[in-house]
This record gives structure tokens, C-alpha cells and sequence, in this order.
């Protein structure tokens, strides 16, 4: 919670135990209210059904008593009493009991505790103005055109039809992506009445309930009263900045600003991004509102603790008489400190508090101390948001849901500690073949992912031809994962010409922020795997980006990349640094059915199209079954033994894409005795891939890399740079001379080139 929160909080639990008290009175059974002004006297009837009539001028607990011997109890009874009626109570009282103003005041006294809202006297800003150009292609131009046509909201452009947006924007945009704005504009709607629906709902329910209490009298309304209730009448300024400090009290915990996100409001399980700031303003508005609540809260103290508010004038005339006298002296209280308001100053208050003008500062200040950090959301590593809470992926427990968690994403489903997934399982041993070894490095693999630790610092690399049942498995991990997915272009990934950009307004780098599971897929044969980049997305660099139109936010990534694909991308460097962190299953099935493009008998194994559903019914089941893995890798902080078929697949992906490898087996000789001119190293290997049609050359930068890699030391006497430990053999002799060599060059005993220069 935010510091300020805090503080306002801890002198509201002052009131807590008046509260408690005033509740209990309330109750029926106990104890009975006191009477205000000292009387200990209390009227036998049901307080419920009467008013205060002493807080109006001129009538004392002697009228009183005679008003409501006579039937008259509320202000709305005195406000219709007849002159006849009025004039039997006052027989037999002074002269000087003047009752022409008292059908006027009572009037006034009714209307001003009515529960009905103020009104606002200007008129609030639309809230369904929304900004159509967050909707990707829309232009200002476009923007105006909609608006002119009365189209302002995310929610009309969603429900237009094809047809009428296109006559309604003739002539702008290109007519075959128009529809895509409809659909986003669906999205976007959609997203902006979840969060400011859900935020507001039980605020909604406060309010109802409290106007019920209300209706029903002032003991019902004393039951429900609250020590921020309490607070905000006697401790909060009546200005904007004390409206706002009351929305702090109130909804503090409802809403939070957070650097480089905007708004985000609490749903009861998480914290959820509230772009057009939707919630913000409704609980400005219902703080205004609440004002009113004042007007009951004085009654219910004036009634049932009256050393807090002992006087209740009806105007700031008569409070100020109360404090001072009037002309005569007359009418001055003992203790004029005790006169804190008058009905009328509250009632003023609350119809000011809801102007346009107002209710902006209340969000405005309290804007300001409701301000969270990005990278406080989604700290705890430990901790997964799901649906009914949260999930300790130390232990396996269920947590339940808290704003201080600031958990920020949630998965997709429930969780069931005990939850099984028969299906799951059943399909795992059939992908893999019943290797026990490698379904338990998956599971371990998964619970891994579901943290958000980086420890391990590897990637994740899922191969084998089309059909194995890769893209069912990530399909399904994803879909239980929900927001804690990302999916990048593998091009992220892959070495480009150019820096890389590292900033600026980027969606695909700021989504990284909090993602668990970072997702690639399909490579290409050429590709070659920026292996600086996949260390800096795998927490071991700090990542600066932005979404549109939010602030720059830097963040360390806490992802796992996981990539699925046929063609593994190409490794230049042969170094432990990068050949580590790579890990690779491989699917070694193909499934199929007769009369498929890609079946053959014998070899393909029947293709199950209705597993993808099947697994759908498991989600608890199959993150329970993950969160167990989670739980061993946190007790063991490994990853565990690995598979033989995962370390066999690494070993030859190291060979399949060494791009050196063939070459300096064939055409060198590696001998801490010999050297060779640099350039001719790199000269001949470029014409052995030439002669060979093996494919394009590494540059000369990525080749030296290797060859320091490979130890063979770089020094430059007379000028020129040598590589010490290596020559070139016959073979790499003819390559370098541009000729291809002979099969039985290598026979000859004066054809090795070595202990020299070459």
C-alpha cells in the first residue's frame, strides 16, 4: 500500500472501536443510544421512525415531547402538520413559541438529509469518449470522421457492421483492413469495460447498501456506519485535497498509477491495466458522491455518540448563533467549541464536491498518491497468479488474493492442488515413447517456467519435423499460462543487419516485462541465432521500451525463451559460454493418417484430432501437475539429471551447425608447432564453401571469434596477423591457391603444410 494510504489509514482505525459501538447500539438488543444534549431520557418509541426536531430552531425538548405526543415524529410529518395541529401542541407554551417557520425549516431539514444525489450543477465529461486512434490504422482524420457522425466510443465502432463502416468512411484506409479495426475496436471495448466494471462493481453494491440503511432509518443507517465514515465527517478538510484524501481512505487500494502502464484497478484476484483510466474516474465520481454520506453520518453521531457531535444546527445562521449569540446575546452554548458544523455547510459541501471541476481535482490529487512502480508488480518469483488466487511455487499452497501480492497476471484457469490429468500424461508418454527420463525433465522444464527465476540461464529449443506433437503441447502450456505468455517473432532472435534497438516505443520488448514464457516459433535454415540478444532476453541484460503512449520502463526480463521450430537456427560460436545454455528436445514421432499428405505407412502414427480438447479439460489438472515440477526445481535448484536423448541432440546440433567444423577437419592441421597468415585461413575456408556449395561464409569478424575460441593465439610480427597453432594442409593449400584438391594430395609426404607459414 501506498506510504500516504498507510498514514491516512492508521488515523481512521481510530475511530474503529466508536464504530463498533455505535453498530452495536444499533443493533436490536443492545444497548440503547444515548440521548444528545446530556438527556438521559430516551424516548420509548422506535428511534427509526422519528427525526431530530430540536435540531430545529425554536424547538426545544419540551416542544419536542408535545410534537410527537401529537403523532409528529419526522421532519416530513412537521413539514404537512396542519395549523390546527400546531396550535394544540403549543397550548399552554410561551407566547414567544413562534410555528410559522417551522413547516419551512422541516422542509428544508427533510430534503437535506434525503439520500438522493446532489446535483452536480455542471455536467461531467463523457465517459465514452474514447481515443479511436488507439485503434491501429485509424488516423485523425478518420477520427474526426467518426466523431462527426456521433461514432465516439471503442463500443459503437465494435458494433458496426462492415458494411456501415465502410460507407461511413469512404474513401479512407485501404476497404480490405477496415474490418481488422472493427475487431480491434471489439478488443479494446471489451477491455475497458472489464476493468472499469469489475473495479466498481462491489463500490456500487457499498453505495445501494448504504442508501438501503438510509431509507430505513437512522438505527438501520448507525448499523452499517464505518470508522472511515466516522473520519471523513470530523477529520477531513472540507477542500479538494480532503475529498481526495477521502478517496485515498476509501479506494486507495482499488486503483494504482503505475510508471509506464497507467491506470490499473484491483478485480478481486489481480491487478488489471485499465487503459483509457476508466476506473480512475469512476471512483473520483463516487467519492464525490459519497460526500453526501456526512449528512447521515452527523445524525447517527448526534444520536448515538453525542460527545463527538453534540450540536447539529440546521444552518450556518444558527451555528454561528450557537458559537457567538445573537444581537442580544441570547442563544450562545456553554461550550461553543463543540458546534463543528451546521447541516447546511455539509450540504453545501457535498453539492460542490460534485462538480466537473472537483471531481477532476479529487483524481488528480489522490492521482498522485496512488503511484506504483512497473517493476513492483509481479516481484515475488515465487509466487503465480491464477484464478482463485494465488499459487506459492515453493510449496504448492494456494495463497489467497491480495492487493500487496501486486500480482499483475493471472493463468487461465483454477488451481486444484490435487486436480489429475490422465489425458495429459497419456499423451506425453506417446509423444515421447514412454521415456520416463525426458517426461520428467519436461515436467521440471515446465515448473521451471512457471517461476520467475533465470538462474538456470538457458534456452529451450523444441525440434523435429512437422506433426509430432510439439505445437499441441506449447498450445496447451500456453493457453493454461494466459498472461504470463509472450510470443515474439523468432526474428528477435536472430542475428540482423543493424544494431539492435534497445528502447524507444516497442509492444513486443515491453510485453517481455513479468512474462514467464517466451515463445518462438519456425525458424529458417539461414538463420543464425544472435546469441548476445538471447542472453540479454533471458534476464541478463536490462530491457528499456515503452508501449504506446506510456513512459519508457526498464526491466529485467524474467522469461524463459522457448522456441518450436523444424529448422534449428545456425550457432557460429562453438564456446561453452553460449553451447551451456542450449537445451534441445526433440520430438522424434509423426503423426498421420492414411490418405494425408505427409503420411507413411508403417512409420506415421495415427493422428488424434480431438487430444487438443481433451487436454482443455485438464488445465487444473495440468498446472498442478507443472507447479509439481516447480516445487522439485525450488527444492533442488536444478533442472535435474539430463536425458540421454537431450544430450544426444545437443551434441549433434553442435555438430550440425558448426560452420567451421568441416573445414578445419579437412583442410587444417591444428599443431602448437605451426602457424598461418590469418587471411590465408580465411581466404581458403571461404573457397572451400565455394567449391563445396556448403553454404555462405561466416564474416571475418565471426571467424576470428571462433579461431580465439579454438585457442589458437592471434599475433602480428612484421605487420602481418598469424594464428599460432594452426597451418593449412594440401587440401586447404589448394583451396587457398584457388584450385581443387586432389583425393590423394594428403598421401604425398611433402604435401602437409606445417611448422611454417602458409
Amino acid at each position: 500500500m501506498r506510504k500516504h494510504i498507510k498514514i491516512l489509514r492508521t488515523r481512521v482505525a481510530r475511530y474503529e472501536e466508536v464504530a463498533q459501538n455505535i453498530r452495536e447500539q444499533a443493533v436490536g438488543g443492545g444497548a440503547e443510544a444515548p440521548a444528545p444534549d446530556g438527556n438521559e431520557e430516551q424516548c420509548a418509541d422506535d428511534p427509526e421512525d422519528e427525526d431530530d426536531l430540536t435540531a430545529l430552531k425554536g424547538i426545544g425538548p419540551a416542544l419536542d415531547d408535545k410534537l410527537k405526543a401529537a403523532g409528529i415524529r419526522t421532519f416530513h410529518d412537521l413539514s404537512e402538520a396542519t395549523d390546527d395541529a400546531l396550535d394544540g401542541v403549543k397550548k399552554g407554551l410561551s407566547k414567544r413559541a413562534k410555528t410559522g417557520g417551522w413547516r419551512k425549516a422541516a422542509v428544508d431539514a427533510a430534503a437535506a438529509m434525503a439520500p438522493e444525489e446532489v446535483d452536480p450543477g455542471e455536467p461531467e465529461e463523457d465517459q465514452d469518449n474514447d481515443k479511436l486512434t488507439d485503434i491501429g490504422g485509424i488516423t485523425g482524420a478518420v477520427e474526426k470522421t467518426l466523431r462527426n457522425a456521433g461514432i465516439t466510443s471503442f463500443e459503437q465502432v465494435a458494433l458496426m457492421s462492415d458494411r456501415e463502416f465502410e460507407e461511413l468512411t469512404e474513401g479512407l484506409g485501404e476497404k480490405s483492413v477496415k474490418h481488422r479495426w472493427v475487431d480491434q475496436a471489439d478488443v479494446l471495448a471489451s477491455k475497458k469495460a472489464q476493468a472499469s466494471h469489475e473495479v466498481v462493481s462491489d463500490i456500487e453494491e457499498d453505495r445501494a447498501a448504504h442508501d438501503d440503511r438510509v431509507f430505513a432509518g437512522l438505527a438501520s443507517a448507525a448499523e452499517g456506519i464505518t470508522a472511515a465514515d466516522i473520519w471523513c465527517l470530523l477529520d477531513a478538510e472540507r477542500t479538494d485535497l480532503g475529498n481526495a484524501e477521502r478517496m485515498l481512505v476509501k479506494y486507495g487500494d482499488k486503483v494504482l498509477d503505475v510508471d509506464g502502464v497507467g491506470v490499473m484497478a484491483w478485480t478481486g484476484v489481480r491487478w488489471l491495466a485499465d487503459p483509457q483510466g476508466g476506473s480512475l474516474d469512476r471512483v473520483a465520481q463516487e467519492t464525490a458522491r459519497s460526500v453526501a454520506r456526512d449528512l447521515t453520518t452527523a445524525r447517527v453521531l448526534h444520536q448515538y455518540a453525542p460527545d463527538l457531535v453534540k450540536y447539529l444546527p440546521m444552518s450556518k445562521k444558527e451555528a454561528q448563533v450557537m458559537r457567538e449569540g445573537d444581537k442580544r446575546g441570547d442563544g450562545r452554548v456553554e461550550d461553543p467549541e463543540a458546534v463543528r458544523f451546521s447541516v447546511e455547510e455539509l450540504a453545501g459541501w457535498a453539492k460542490t464536491s460534485q462538480s466537473q471541476k472537483s471531481i477532476a481535482a479529487i483524481s488528480k490529487l489522490a492521482r498522485s498518491h496512488m503511484q506504483a512502480s512497473a517493476n513492483d508488480l509481479d516481484a515475488d518469483n515465487a509466487m503465480l497468479g491464477v484464478r482463485n488466487g494465488a499459487v506459492n511455487l515453493r510449496t504448492g499452497e494456494l495463497v489467497a488474493p491480495s492487493q500487496e501480492l501486486m500480482i499483475s497476471k493471472t493463468c487461465k484457469t483454477h488451481y486444484d492442488q490435487k486436480a489429475e490429468c490422465p489425458e495429459w500424461l497419456s499423451f506425453l508418454n506417446d509423444i515421447f515413447n514412454g521415456d520416463a527420463d525426458t517426461i520428467r525433465y519436461i515436467q521440471r522444464w515446465m515448473g521451471y517456467i512457471l517461476t520467475g527465476e533465470t538462474d538456470e540461464q538457458k534456452f529451450l529449443f523444441l525440434d523435429g519435423t512437422g506433426s509430432n506433437g510439439k505445437g499441441v503441447l506449447t498450445l496447451t502450456f500456453e493457453e493454461i499460462l494466459g498472461d504470463y505468455v509472450t510470443t515474439i517473432s523468432k526474428d528477435y532472435l536472430m542475428k540482423q543487419r543493424g544494431s539492435f534497438n534497445n528502447g524507444g516505443t516497442d509492444e513486443v520488448l515491453a510485453n517481455l516485462r513479468g512474462a514467464r514464457l517466451i515463445h518462438a516459433s519456425e525458424g529458417d535454415p539461414s538463420d543464425v541465432l544472435d546469441e548476445a540478444r538471447l542472453k540479454h532476453f533471458s534476464g541478463q541484460g536490462t530491457v528499456t521500451a515503452a508501449k504506446k503512449y506510456q513512459s519508457m520502463i526498464s526491466f529485467l526480463p524474467v522469461g524463459k525463451i522457448v522456441m518450436d521450430t523444424n529448422d534449428l537456427p545456425n550457432i557460429h560460436s562453438q564456446g561453452d559460454a553460449i553451447w551451456r545454455r542450449v537445451k534441445v528436445i526433440n520430438f522424434p514421432n509423426s503423426y498421420a493418417n492414411p490418405g494425408d499428405k505427409n503420411y507413411v505407412a508403417g512409420v506415421s502414427k495415427p493422428k488424434d484430432i480431438g487430444v487438443k480438447n481433451r487436454l482443455r479439460s485438464e488445465r487444473a489438472g495440468i498446472l498442478a501437475w507443472a507447479v509439481r515440477g516447480a516445487v522439485e526445481w525450488y527444492a533442488e535448484q536444478s533442472l535435474g539429471e539430463e536425458p540421454a536423448a537431450v544430450s544426444d541432440r545437443i551434441n549433434r546440433y553442435q555438430v550440425e551447425t558448426d560452420p567451421t567444423g568441416d573445414f578445419f577437419e579437412q583442410c587444417c592441421e591444428i599443431n602448437s608447432k605451426t602457424f598461418c597468415a590469418h587471411g590465408n585461413l580465411y581466404k581458403a575456408y571461404c573457397a572451400y564453401l565455394d567449391h563445396n556449395a556448403a553454404g555462405n561464409p561466416v564474416s571475418t569478424k565471426a571467424f576470428g571469434a571462433i579461431l580465439d575460441e579454438k585457442k589458437l593465439k592471434r599475433e602480428k610480427p612484421g605487420g602481418t596477423v598469424i594464428r599460432r597453432g594452426i597451418a593449412l594442409n594440401a587440401h586447404g593449400k589448394a583451396y587457398l591457391d584457388g584450385k581443387r584438391p586432389n583425393a590423394h594430395d594428403l598421401d604425398h609426404p611433402m604435401n602437409l603444410i606445417s611448422g611454417g607459414k602458409s
